[in-house]
């Protein structure tokens, strides 16, 4: 704190200092005493790491702090909960860290915030000192709990990719779409908004590598490689039902497809996928939609059961819409995405390494160009478009695909999304 302040007969307008202890600003001719560097009240620094089951929160020394306490929430900028929530009691000067446990079983209650929601812990530090006053860290930090190691089996890179092609499918826009696809080493994709003609032509974009899940009348799609996953044969491909909020008494025809290997080995296991798209009526309140898009996960769930009794592991990807605020766990009212966690899925960003989490998935564009994407102030941004895994011990890598373009154009509304991920040996 400033000790004492008084007037001098200064005439420059742009000089500055220090003379024993005095600083003397020469614009506002006035000569501040600055009190000794033990008694004024430093700013608190926080930040975090991942640690398995939980987030550590971290900290230097504080000037003049005798106390610290961590504040976390479950969304950005201490949003969730609405009232001040800290990890622990004060605790001493002499402390350093404070570690967020999060929920070890996906259930009500829970902020969705265990390691398979793939939602950070945000932090902000508390210090106080002698007097009692109180002093925040700037804004929040967003802290994943540490991933686990997907172990051993057999690689696949999966992106999911919502095209916006329901409708038409020109030519320079199915290039750039492929050449988004093949430039990022995909295995395989599932599309959303493509009709079967625009999934055949991003095929042939790609090349002979390439092949479509024959589906009719679906308005997602399934791609995949030739040379890494055998063609699948009548009875291992087909869709099934889920509610549709557009259209309640019609149920949206969902793609599924058992991929096998090409040479798997004595260990490798075939794998589920399918290509969803949640949808909602927008005329309705958000918590409305909210049940709906859980009505419709539920139903993508039962899908899969009854295509895969054997428990298999299984993926659902795809447009699973952004419906998290308002911040809420209201039973029979939870979004998508929790909802498949709660039913046993893990979020594959939740991955030892994640890329452009800062940007959204959906750019905002109209099919041939975007607005620039920034990364969000939290660190962490919206989704709508989603990888989530049954039967995996993990993720490898989760890549956000933010600010591409072709030639100039950037053919969708949504980014291209995908995960490299170890499909488990038997």
């Amino acid at each position: 704190m400033l000790r004492s302040v008084r007037r001098l007969a200064i005439t420059s307008a742009s000089t500055l200092l220090v003379l024993g202890g005095l600083q003397v600003a020469a614009d506002a001719g006035t000569l501040v005493r600055e009190s000794p560097a033990g008694h004024r009240f430093g700013r608190p620094v926080l930040s975090g790491h991942g640690v398995p089951g939980g987030a550590e929160f971290s900290w230097g020394t504080v000037r003049g702090a005798k106390r610290y306490r961590v504040a976390w929430s479950a969304a950005p900028f201490g949003k969730w909960p609405a009232k001040r929530t800290y990890v622990s009691r004060w605790l001493p000067r002499s402390a350093r860290s404070s570690t967020f446990a999060v929920p070890t079983v996906p259930q009500s209650g829970d902020h969705m915030l265990g390691v398979a929601y793939a939602n950070p812990v945000f932090g902000q530090l508390d210090a106080r000192n002698a007097k009692g006053r109180v002093r925040h860290s700037t804004g929040w930090v967003p802290v994943f709990p540490a991933a686990p190691d997907p172990g051993s089996g057999d690689a696949m890179r999966l992106g999911t990719y919502n095209v916006m092609m329901a409708t038409d499918h020109p030519a320079d826009r199915v290039q750039a779409v492929a050449a988004n696809i093949s430039s990022h080493g995909l295995d395989v994709v599932t599309l959303q908004e493509s009709t079967e003609l625009a999934a055949q032509a991003i095929v042939a974009a790609l090349g002979s590598d390439w092949a479509a899940v024959p589906y009719r009348g679906s308005p997602e799609q399934i791609l995949y490689r030739r040379s890494v996953f055998q063609a699948p044969q009548p009875g291992s491909y087909g869709t099934f039902g889920v509610y549709d909020a557009k259209t309640p008494g019609t149920p949206l025809a969902t793609p599924w497809v058992r991929l096998q290997r090409v040479n798997a080995s004595a260990s490798s296991r075939g794998v589920f996928v399918v290509s969803a798209h949640v949808t909602e009526d927008a005329s309705k309140g958000i918590m409305d939609r909210k049940r709906e898009a859980g009505i419709e996960a539920q139903n993508m769930m039962s899908g899969v059961n009854s295509v895969d009794p054997w428990g298999e592991p299984a993926i659902i990807a795809g447009d699973l819409h952004y419906l998290r605020e308002p911040w809420s766990d209201v039973p029979g009212y939870v979004e998508a995405p929790p909802t498949l966690v709660r039913g046993g899925y893990y979020d594959a960003m939740a991955a030892l390494s994640k890329n452009y989490i800062a940007y959204p998935t959906f750019n905002g564009g109209n099919g041939r160009t975007a607005p620039a994407q920034t990364p969000l102030q939290s660190g962490v941004a919206a989704r709508a478009d989603y990888i989530m895994l049954k039967g995996f011990r993990g993720s490898n890598a989760y890549v956000n695909v933010a600010n591409w373009s072709w030639n100039g154009l950037t053919p969708s509304d949504h980014n291209l999304v995908y995960a490299d991920l170890t499909v488990p040996f038997k």
